[in-house]
């Protein structure tokens, strides 16, 4: 049973929670309902007009372009509707978004880079992918500095590999090719610190 002090706490983590890309925003919209559902015991959920027009918006929305809060305002949805029928072929062709079109892959590589983006802005360095098999990329908002290295250290805390890196970029691939399959730390030091730590999950 969730005690009161922690379902104000989710609560709070909800409000708090950053809202970069429109899924993210729908996510934190709907989960307040979800919330007041609770706080209600669902026997007097209080939505005004305006906002069960917005969740039927967002229940009609392509879940490509809502995000997964489409399906929780689609449960909203038929506590006051249960025969609603959706139909995602039309639903989503109607806002431009075509079962194996182009169209459909732009906008899922819009989002990957929107959150890449934001990520990147958020940590200030980024080590993907990962896990990984043969290559990785270490990608920096700022340009480097000279100083700037990596070390990847195993499990016993041997240094299995250091690369220095060029100043002046944001961007470096590195090989982990002659890297045994298993878990390493990734270290990034620029200025004489850590500036970032980071599990690398080497796959073979």
């Amino acid at each position: 049973m969730i005690q009161y002090t922690q379902f104000n706490a989710l609560k709070q983590l909800n409000a708090a929670l950053a809202t970069p890309t429109i899924f993210d925003q729908n996510q934190q919209w709907i989960n307040r309902f979800y919330f007041n559902m609770l706080e209600d015991k669902l026997d007097s959920l209080s939505i005004s007009e305006p906002d069960w027009l917005a969740i039927k918006t967002l229940a009609f929305t392509c879940p490509y372009i809502g995000g997964s809060a489409v399906y929780k305002a689609r449960v909203l949805w038929g506590i006051e509707h249960p025969a609603t029928h959706y139909d995602e072929i039309v639903i989503c062709n109607s806002q431009g978004v075509y079962k194996g079109s182009n169209k459909l892959q732009e906008q899922i590589n819009q989002l990957i880079a929107a959150q890449h983006r934001s990520q990147l802005e958020d940590k200030g360095l980024l080590l993907y992918p990962n896990p990984s098999q043969d290559k990785i990329t270490i990608e920096s908002l700022a340009l480097m500095d000279a100083s700037a290295t990596v070390y990847i250290i195993d499990m016993l805390g041997n240094i299995v590999k250091k690369v220095a890196l060029p100043a002046g970029i944001q961007k470096q691939v590195l090989d982990i090719k002659d890297l045994a399959q298993g878990v390493y730390m990734c270290e990034f030091f620029q200025f004489g610190k850590a500036s970032l730590v980071q599990k690398l999950i080497k796959n073979n």
